[in-house]
């Protein structure tokens, strides 16, 4: 995974991912954070800990609970 951690090692700044239907709505433009329970494709969840993460395969699909 590439990324910068800030001070506080609160977030992780990823390249950004695509998002289907981005271009129209309310958030259209914004940048979000995701938490890391909530699975995004393509990208390993490991809920806050460094060794879940590890051992993580990516995630095949990404959770309803994320998607525009």
């Amino acid at each position: 995974m590439t990324g910068t951690r800030g001070p506080l090692n609160a977030f992780l700044d990823l390249d950004d991912i695509p998002v289907s239907n981005a271009q129209s709505g309310p958030l259209a433009g914004l940048r979000l954070a995701v938490k890391d329970i909530y699975d995004v494709a393509g990208y390993r969840t490991g809920c806050g800990n460094p060794q879940k993460y590890q051992e993580a395969s990516p995630a095949p699909a990404t959770a309803p609970a994320v998607q525009a």
